[in-house]
């Protein structure tokens, strides 16, 4: 007869119980692992998103307005953002730097361009963004001979990409915690696989063999 494997989960919780010190010990070397993982595979530094964005009343079709956003990582506007910053900074660097996209406003209809970046030290990037901003909407009213191009909002708007604390926080006890569980599950395994006889219903494997009669255990 085969043998059934009954889970006692009474018996699997003891069994985990007094292996309280390896559980402990799994914990903090989980621990010490997950600190090292988020250390050399985690950035250490908040990532942000920098953007604003310019309302192109002025485009006759939505054809246009790829052009305009193609408009924004030219060397005439980089050259006319370095002149309104404070900081210096290279065309190339502003250049490399921004990101432009264009949709459709949803309320209006009318095409948005959004001018961004992303970075790590958002306060810089915002007088980057702000400054690109201006110089397109100048640049752009110039080609266009009209001033129906005007920017969304009086300053960039910062959003949290990445948290850096955060995720490392998370890597750290999430490896801590699958080390535990790891451990649990080995127990409990072990514990259900075991083949020694703990009851009198182990030893009637399951129930499938009648019990004639038990033999005292005499005292010496």
């Amino acid at each position: 007869m085969e043998r059934i494997i009954e889970i006692d989960f009474q018996r699997c919780l003891r069994a985990v119980a007094k292996k309280w010190l390896a559980l402990l010990l799994a914990l903090i070397f989980g621990l010490l692992a997950g600190f090292g993982v988020s250390l050399a595979f985690f950035e250490p530094e908040n990532e942000y998103a920098v953007y604003s964005e310019v309302s192109c009343v002025s485009a006759s079709s939505i054809s246009e307005v790829p052009f305009y956003a193609e408009l924004v990582k030219t060397v005439n506007v980089a050259q006319r953002a370095v002149t309104l910053l404070d900081e210096a900074y290279s065309v190339s660097e502003i250049i490399n730097m921004i990101q432009a996209n264009y949709s459709d406003n949803v309320d209006s209809g009318i095409p948005v361009i959004e001018i961004g970046a992303q970075t790590t030290e958002p306060e810089k990037t915002v007088a980057v963004v702000d400054a690109v901003t201006e110089a397109f909407v100048v640049e752009l009213q110039a080609l266009r001979q009209d001033e129906t191009v005007r920017r969304l909002g009086e300053s960039s708007t910062v959003e949290l990409l990445y948290n850096a604390k955060q995720t490392r926080l998370l890597v750290t006890v999430g490896t801590a915690v699958a080390f535990v569980l790891l451990l649990v599950v080995i127990l409990v395994l072990r514990e259900v696989l075991a083949l020694r006889l703990d009851t009198i219903k182990d030893g009637l494997l399951g129930g499938q063999l009648k019990l004639i009669g038990v033999i005292p255990r005499q005292k010496k």
